[in-house]
Formats: structure tokens, sequence, C-alpha cells
């Protein structure tokens, strides 16, 4: 299989100004002139809705309700059905019923939906295409912090953007951004554009309790009919082939379609010397087209400037520019890149007695983010308001250091790192689908911590990968 990119290919296309708040979007109560130049104008229920042509609106209805999406699923249920074809059959729905088939839908994507009652906006299972919002009136969300600040002429919080210096934090605290009253929208939750509240919808119940097989099995079938729906979908899927765990997963949720799958380890030093080491070593036995994908390029000097201020406008923390510029001289723009990230979920990431609190006070979370322990009223501030919006402690059913890693560090940690490669592709993250998650924590915590359920996974899918090294290390299975 040949590469489907091109050396400089993006670049030469286009250009940096074609990178501004690249598959963005800006939903608005009132119209507002078009934000970027080649944006399309819709209307969905009672918004405004101006959107970059690379991120795709489907519409539905049925009697006087409707469901829009922006960006791409695939229902785990029936992978192979059209994504309109899922749509016409729930949009006559109930809100709650409607929320509840979202939870079987694998993807990257904001979900509009309304009827008489008014309309509501909710975001893909981790929140990976973020939505921002504005909490004054008239209502303003998009795809972009920067881009609704701007809208909503919202005045920069000096104090919040001290925070990015901060290397040790993954992110900003609470749901803040760098501007006042602009804030995001963590997974698990609704927006009204009426009173720009958010609202949670999950945990709807208790989860019941399944052992370890019987969780994997539940994942096993997710992942495969994730990976049978994305290869169907007549688009480039770029794999990132690492030697980590959940990189092992979804590789093993692949296993049917090898041959379409065009794979890539970062070449970047020691930084990701196991990871290349595994990926040059497996490629070949496992039938991999794989190449490395250097990240340590310069932007040409004359173009530097201008790429850090669109990069800067997309996402204020730099979480890996670099990589997203080595994408857009490799892989065309059609392409969809098939991310492992969030698997830290099911495996309990914030048990590692390194990182492990009790979760009790605001406090304890701000420890847990990675808050300078001598100026904390500000963060301390920041979390106490998203706690509340989110309703953060009414939660029962869930392991609270579970939803903290999910809704928090993937709702504004993750969703930025996608905005990045945005510039380049679009990108699906295997994690993304709440029905995936939800089997992951249902079993015991003891058997998650020492990642039974993605053991048992794995040698359902494709047992041979439980043979090769993961990390470096050998695995001892069963």
């Amino acid at each position: 299989m040949q590469p489907f990119g091109g050396r400089g290919a993006q670049m030469q296309s286009g250009g940096i100004a074609a990178m501004a708040f690249a598959r963005g979007f800006l939903l608005t109560e009132t119209r507002v002139p078009q934000p970027v130049a080649g944006w399309i104008e819709s209307r969905v229920g009672d918004l405004n809705l101006w959107r970059d042509p690379r991120t795709p609106l489907r519409m539905a209805q049925a009697g006087d309700r409707w469901v829009a999406i922006l960006g791409h699923f695939v229902d785990v249920r029936r992978p192979l059905d059209p994504e309109d074809d899922v749509l016409a059959a729930c949009a006559g729905y109930e809100p709650a019923a409607l929320l509840a088939e979202t939870d079987h839908w694998s993807g990257r994507f904001v979900c509009l939906f309304g009827g008489p009652d008014g309309c509501a906006i909710a975001p893909d299972a981790i929140g990976s295409k973020p939505l921002y919002y504005s909490l004054d009136a008239p209502f303003v969300a998009g795809s972009h912090a920067a881009l609704v600040a701007r809208i909503a002429d919202a005045a920069p919080n000096p104090e919040i953007a001290a925070r990015l210096s901060r290397r040790a934090m993954y992110g900003l605290p609470g749901d803040y951004t760098i501007w006042r009253r602009v804030h995001v929208l963590t997974p698990n939750q609704t927006l009204d554009p009426a009173t720009r509240q958010p609202s949670r919808f999950w945990p709807r119940g208790d989860i019941a309790e399944m052992s370890v097989e019987e969780a994997a099995q539940r994942v096993a079938d997710i992942m495969t009919a994730t990976m049978d729906g994305l290869t169907n979908r007549r688009r480039p899927v770029l794999f990132s082939l690492t030697a980590g765990l959940d990189s092992r997963l979804s590789l093993a949720a692949s296993r049917r379609h090898v041959d379409s799958l065009e794979c890539f380890t970062f070449s970047n030093g020691d930084h990701h010397r196991i990871d290349m080491e595994f990926a040059l070593s497996a490629a070949p036995l496992l039938g991999l087209s794989h190449r490395p994908l250097e990240t340590g390029l310069r932007l040409p000097r004359e173009t530097r400037e201008e790429f850090e201020a669109v990069m800067t406008e997309i996402s204020p923390r730099n979480h890996f520019r670099r990589g997203s510029y080595a994408y857009t001289l490799n892989y065309p723009q059609h392409a969809l890149h098939v991310r492992s990230s969030a698997g830290e979920i099911g495996r309990s990431f914030f048990r590692d007695p390194a990182k492990c609190f009790v979760p009790k006070t605001t406090n304890s979370l701000v420890s847990a983010w990675g808050g300078d322990a001598a100026d904390r009223k500000v963060d301390l501030a920041a979390f106490a308001d998203w706690t509340e919006r989110s309703r953060y402690w009414s939660v029962q059913q869930i392991d609270l250091l579970d939803l903290f890693h999910w809704e928090h560090r993937m709702g504004t940690w993750l969703s930025e790192l996608c905005l990045e490669s945005d510039i380049a592709f679009d990108t699906h993250i295997m994690f993304s689908c709440r029905a995936l998650l939800e089997a992951f924590v249902s079993a015991p915590l003891a058997e998650r911590r020492v990642n039974k359920v993605f053991y048992a996974s794995i040698h359902r899918m494709w047992p041979h990968l439980l043979a090769l090294p993961i990390n470096g290390e050998k695995v001892a299975w069963p």
C-alpha cells in the first residue's frame, strides 16, 4: 500500500490561512457575519449555524422533533448503516430516549436536537469535538473558545491565562477558558441555548457490575463494530501504532481490516524509541502498512509566526503543534486518524498510587489536576464553579476518580489535542462511546487496575498480540 499523502501536499494547497478554526462551527441566536472565509451558513432549529465545509452536517426530522449532527459517528449496534439512516430512525424520540441512543454512537460530534419543548446540545461521549459557549445573552457557542470569545465580545481572563505557563497541568482549571464567561461543555452534559446552562444526563441509574469476561466480550463487540464502521466510510484510515496497551487494544479490534489501515509511529528520538522499536518489528509480522512520522521538522521561517498565531487561536496551549504540522506534510485532508486516547478511563488511571486522591473536596480536584499549592484561590474557584455546573459531586453510580478523568481530563485536554490536528484531518477516538466506557467501568475495580479487561478483550479479538511486548515488557496472560 502506498502512503496516502505527499510531502508538503496540504501546506501548498490552501496554506496557513485555510487552517484558521479548521473543521470548526459557530452557533448563534442571532445571525452574524461569516466568521471565516469559505464557511457555509445553515439554520438548525432556532439557531444560526456557520461551519467549515470539512465538518459535515446531517439532519433528520420526524413530526415536530428533529436531530442534527456536526461531525461523524458509527452506531456500534449497526455499524454499516449510513449516519443519515441512523438519525432518521431516532429523529422523533423524546430527549431522554435520544440521548440514550447516543450512548451507542462512537464518534467525534456535537449533537443538536429539539422539538416543542425547545432545543439542546450535547457533545460526544468524551467531548472530543468540544463545544464552547458564552454565559451571556444572546446565545453564542462554537468549536473554539477564541471564536466564541470574538463573537460574544468576551474580555480576556489573565488570571486563567497565567495557568498556561504551568506545564505540569494538562489543561485549564474547571471548565474555564482564557476568556471571561466563556466555558467548555464537559462530557455527559447537555446545554440549553435558552438559559445557557448545562444539565447532566449521565449516569442515568446504577451501573450493573459485570465479570471481567462479560466486560471483555462487550468491549470486544463494540470496538470491533467501530472499526467495521470506520473502514466502511470510503476514506483513508490512519492508525497511530505504539507499544502501549491502549493502542494494542485498538489494533486487536482492527484485525479484519489491517489492509485498510495506514499505520504510523512518531519518530522523535528517545521520546518514542520504545514505540518505534515495537512498530518496526511488529508491522511486518502483522501485515501492517507502516511508516515512521518525523515530528521534529521546523516550519520555514517566513511562515512560522503566522502558523503559531493560527494555532494559538485554535488552542492557547501548545499540546503537539509540531505533530500537527507533520500531519499536514504527509496526509490528505479527507483522511481519518484513529487514536487510542482515553483508554486510561478503562484502567482507572487516577487509582495509580502516584496520582490517587480522595475525591471529597474541591481542593482534592485541584491537587489531581496539578495546581500550584502556593496559588490556589483562582483554581479552587474555577473547580467549584465546574463541579456545581456539572453536578459532579451528585454522581454516585461511578467512581468519582474515573469520572474526573473522563469528564475533566478528556473534556479539556484531549479535545484541544484533537483541535490542533484538525488542520490536517479529522480524528476518531476509539474510546469515545459511552456504552464502551460503561462496559469498562462495570468490571470490578481491582481487576481493572491490573488491566484484566484489556487483556481479556485483546485475547478475544487477536490473541497473538499478547505475545508481543507491551511498552517493552512481556505480558503473562491468562
